[in-house]
């Protein structure tokens, strides 16, 4: 946890990938909320991700889209889908923090029919042990923050920041079952910030 304690301490390490990515698409954000003040609440430019992340300028089929708040109420953390299931295919899944931490949000391939709040853990981490492979996306890694229009971007960071901050994330996913969950040290395991998701 880089010497950082409680709940909003930087959780697992940041993979270099996503991180170079996060960096690439900084001016992308930039130049959608900045300049004229007058356009910088109706600009939005949206990178899509495939489930392996890479990513696309070309966004105009969003697919079926869910919105999701990320947030705290008192010691449990949450995440809320507008939907709980999809028909499967392209999802876009608009995040946005209404808390006062910082969160992320990963969609996760729930392939054993394990329940939502039962993932394996890393103790020394305070987070659920994830497969890699399952990761279908991270939101925090593939966009741009959408920024609310009485703010400005800030600098890069792989976490969607707290006070209306967010960000989209547009998959494939195929017919299953999913958690939409964030894996911040603790925000799994002990704040429970976790939901289940369905595609069908």
């Amino acid at each position: 946890m880089n010497g950082r304690s409680g709940w909003e301490g930087v959780g697992r390490a940041v993979r270099v990938f996503p991180v170079l990515l996060g960096v690439a698409i900084l001016p992308f954000s930039v130049a959608a909320c900045g300049g004229d003040d007058s356009d910088s609440a109706t600009k939005t430019v949206t990178v899509t991700a495939t489930a392996t992340g890479g990513p696309s300028t070309s966004a105009t089929d969003r697919g079926t889209v869910v919105n999701v708040e990320l947030g705290e109420s008192g010691s449990t953390y949450f995440v809320k889908p507008d939907q709980t299931s999809v028909e499967a295919g392209k999802v876009t899944f608009a995040v946005t923090n209404v808390g006062e931490l910082y969160h992320e949000f990963i969609v996760y391939s729930n392939l054993e029919g394990t329940a939502p709040g039962d993932l394996p853990i890393n103790a020394e981490e305070d987070e659920a042990d994830l497969v890699e492979e399952n990761i279908v996306g991270e939101a925090p890694y593939a966009t741009p923050p959408i920024v609310p229009s009485d703010k400005k971007p800030g600098d890069a960071d792989h976490r969607i920041r707290s006070g209306g901050w967010g960000a989209e994330l547009t998959v494939d996913i195929k017919a299953g079952s999913y958690i939409l969950l964030c894996n911040l040290s603790g925000h799994y395991t002990k704040a429970r910030q976790f939901a289940p998701f369905t595609a069908e």
